[in-house]
């Protein structure tokens, strides 16, 4: 079946037919959003020993930071 076809049929659909395909196709695109790269996963990893080790800011701090630099 094509992608037209199916686009065609969807109007077709009892609600919650559509409603199940809408939750398959969002857990599809989720689970496919996004693959860490070895380097962002390094740095995550980085990130945790340097809150465990007493590193880390208060969020709040964190919040204002973000907020004045993307913001404006």
């Amino acid at each position: 079946m094509s992608v037209e076809q199916i686009l065609e049929e969807l109007p077709k659909l009892a609600p919650e037919e559509r409603r199940r395909i809408f939750e398959l196709l969002a857990q599809l695109e989720s689970q496919e959003a996004h693959v860490l790269t070895p380097e962002e996963s390094a740095a995550i990893d980085e990130a945790i020993r340097s809150l465990e080790a007493g590193k880390g800011r208060p969020a709040s701090e964190v919040r204002q930071r973000f907020a004045a630099r993307w913001c404006r």
